[in-house]
């Protein structure tokens, strides 16, 4: 049977790859069943990593990661490095760089190490270049530090590095757009303010323009009910000289019929006395027929008997 060199040569260089890279990780990472997840990728440098190889602090917020020299923030969910004093990105795992000491004189097999107790929620610039980082600060044991790493860490890294990119992208992308549509959201706002303030401006101003005409509505009533009272006055005015007329006219009607009533009875008295005038007539006649025979016969009596004297001469020379 022949067989294939080109075959051959690529299983031994897979074996060999497969090797090499399981004595770069640390199998406590790996192998538990504890771990926590963020993205792609795992190991140093990733996103999931295992938490049950963490060292306890005393404070349930921190956990201390023996290998990556750095503690973990539970509440946070990010990695925070005590000598630079920041956050790694939230789901980010710091590789591992030889030549760190274990804050507060930690050693291997202790259970617990304290908690940081510097802390700046600030997130570090350079995290991907944690040993540049390390080497540009003034600790002694900065000078002598060497980064694990091999051809498929750093293909892993790059991968890594590109997914962490990409998510970085994403995550700009996703602060864009919610920045968008929180900045739509605040213009909605604030259109709906202004359509608020302009409904309440046109409510201001329809119950202004309503009171005015409710204003205007009442002083025309006034107006019409002074007219309406000027007009009763008036009217009163009228029926008071109507009656005053028309009592002057009865006081005159009366006057009238007590003047005919009065004429009526000095008729009357003047029939009253022609009538007794006449009723005393005959008699009276009588009388002076009566009288005047003894008159005539008493002065033809006085007459008889008075002496007889001469006429004057006057009268006789006339008379002759």
């Amino acid at each position: 049977m022949k067989k294939n060199p080109s075959l051959l040569l690529a299983v031994v260089s897979l074996g060999s790859l497969i090797g090499f890279s399981s004595c770069a990780y640390d199998d406590a990472y790996t192998t538990s069943s504890r771990s926590a997840s963020f993205g792609y990728g795992h190991g140093y440098g990733g996103s999931s990593f295992n938490t049950s190889v963490f060292v306890g602090t005393g404070d349930s917020r921190w956990g201390y990661d023996p290998y990556t020299r750095s503690y973990y923030d539970y509440r946070r969910r990010a990695f925070y490095d005590p000598y630079l004093y920041g956050y790694y990105p939230v789901g980010y795992r710091p590789p591992v760089i030889y030549g760190v000491p274990h804050p507060y004189n930690w050693r291997p097999g202790a259970r617990y190490c304290p908690p940081p107790r510097r802390i700046n929620t600030v997130i570090i610039r350079d995290y991907r270049d944690r040993e540049s980082a390390y080497r540009r600060s003034d600790y002694e044991w900065a000078r002598h530090l060497r980064r694990e790493e091999n051809r498929r860490d750093r293909d892993r890294q790059e991968w890594r590095n590109r997914d962490e990119d990409r998510r970085w992208e994403e995550r700009r992308r996703d602060e864009n757009r919610n920045e968008l549509r929180w900045e739509e959201q605040r213009r909605d706002q604030q259109r709906r303010e202004e359509r608020s303030r302009d409904n309440e401006r046109e409510q201001r101003q329809y119950i202004r323009d309503e009171q005015l005409r409710n204003r205007e509505s009442q002083r025309e009533q006034e107006r019409r009910n002074r007219f309406e009272i000027e007009q009763q006055r008036n009217q009163r005015q009228q029926r008071e000289s109507i009656r005053e007329d028309v009592r002057e006219q009865q006081q005159q009607r009366e006057a009238m019929r007590e003047n005919v009533r009065e004429q009526r009875q000095e008729r009357e008295s003047r029939r009253e006395e022609i009538r007794e005038q006449r009723q005393e007539m005959p008699r009276i006649e009588r009388q002076e027929r009566q009288e005047a025979p003894r008159e005539e016969r008493q002065e033809r009596r006085e007459q008889r008997e008075a002496p007889r004297e001469d006429p004057p001469a006057e009268f006789i020379s006339t008379e002759n």
